[in-house]
């Protein structure tokens, strides 16, 4: 009953260490209810935000033990909480939750080493004795590395605001602004996975995109050169960005070139010379062989000119020939008579051994006229004992006017 004459109860477990009748003026005024004085006397970040008008507290001036009251045993919670902790309105602290923030417990943002405010650490410092920072809700930072490590290690801006939001931090790949950063994108590169070129580098725990210090002043720095620098390293003279690089190539003159195109070779598709298994080299071009096969079947290698092609044929086309009869005056057949008047297929016919299937024939072993001529006389003159050539009775003019 003594006890009861200057102590209404027990105080609360966090205000044990003030029990007694020497400790009632620390929060006490002497014959007065009031308690905020004496409260804010040891709570200074609480009179702090109160000065300052901010925090829940701004505007709470009257008596602290209205909300807070004690003296009801060691195990009464001092913090009342209306709706309940979970339902506590975040606004009221002037720190709004959003997106993924509602749905986390308290203490997994207030925790002792979320606190960065000054005053608070100091009046944690202050009790040492005491689990102050295991109760306290207070001096947490209100940016976003003050809870979330930077795992862009200052690569980019610390307003991380400006590319990520509380609802899915990942979401700001799809809403980034890539006109903002030093290489704008345009064509196909829209459409490019970042860890295309962003490439995450695993080594970082957790593993992130690289964002800076990117080579991008060339194509070359993303893309293999697969011309193996024949051309330079200017790809946009030729290519664009928009899909298909290579149809959608840049009006090109191929006579910049140590081939200027001409003839049928103007209408060419790119791809019929600069084919994919050349994976972008050059191809050969010193002789047509390079590009063509040989139609004639190697027949003409042991000319002089080595069967070149451009001693009969033009780019303008393989038929007609330019090769004439001043051509085959020289050859090893020289044509007289009759023979001027015979198109050239009905002699040169395709070969039919099965070694040059369609390839007419331009080489004969033997040059005689049963090379070509059926023996209408089956054998009766060459079986004498002086065998009579054809030339012997007839001439190139007609067959019907023999010298016999």
């Amino acid at each position: 009953m003594l006890n009861a004459q200057f102590s209404p109860g027990e105080l609360a477990m966090v205000h044990s260490f003030l029990e007694g009748t020497k400790n009632c003026t620390q929060c006490h005024e002497v014959g007065g209810k009031s308690l905020s004085n004496g409260c804010v006397e040891c709570h200074t970040p609480i009179k702090m935000r109160i000065d300052q008008n901010r925090g829940f507290h701004k505007d709470k001036q009257e008596d602290c033990g209205k909300c807070h009251p004690d003296h009801n045993s060691r195990e009464f919670k001092l913090v009342h909480w209306e709706k309940g902790e979970k339902n506590f309105d975040h606004l009221n602290v002037g720190f709004d939750l959003t997106g993924e923030h509602k749905n986390l417990e308290c203490r997994k943002c207030h925790i002792e080493k979320n606190i960065v405010e000054s005053s608070v650490i100091s009046w944690i410092n202050k009790y040492p004795n005491e689990p102050i920072s295991e109760r306290t809700l207070l001096g947490v930072a209100n940016t976003c590395n003050g809870c979330h490590e930077d795992i862009h290690r200052g690569e980019v801006s610390q307003d991380c605001a400006s590319c990520h939001t509380t609802k899915d931090w990942k979401q700001s790949r799809n809403s980034f602004n890539h006109d903002l950063a030093k290489f704008q994108l345009i064509g196909e590169h829209k459409k490019v996975d970042c860890e295309e070129c962003h490439v995450v580098d695993q080594l970082r725990k957790p593993p992130i995109m690289q964002l800076t210090d990117l080579e991008y002043q060339t194509c070359g720095s993303c893309h293999t050169d697969i011309h193996k620098g024949a051309y330079g390293n200017k790809c946009e003279k030729c290519h664009t960005t928009e899909k298909g690089w290579i149809k959608n190539l840049i009006p090109f003159d191929h006579n910049e070139t140590e081939y200027p195109l001409q003839g049928l070779h103007i209408n060419q598709d790119c791809m019929a010379c600069h084919t994919e298994e050349l994976a972008g080299l050059l191809p050969s071009f010193k002789q047509c062989s390079d590009c063509h096969v040989d139609k004639h079947g190697g027949q003409f290698v042991e000319r002089n000119d080595k069967g070149a092609c451009e001693s009969c044929h033009t780019v303008d086309g393989f038929i007609p020939t330019t090769y004439s009869f001043a051509d085959h005056d020289q050859s090893r057949f020289k044509l007289d008579g009759s023979h001027f008047a015979i198109p050239c297929v009905l002699c040169h016919k395709p070969i039919e051994d099965g070694s040059l299937i369609n390839y007419a024939q331009f080489k004969w072993a033997v040059l005689q006229c049963n090379s070509c001529h059926t023996d209408v006389h089956r054998k009766q003159f060459t079986q004498r004992n002086n065998p009579l050539l054809c030339n012997d009775c007839h001439t190139t003019q007609t067959f019907l006017m023999a010298k016999f």
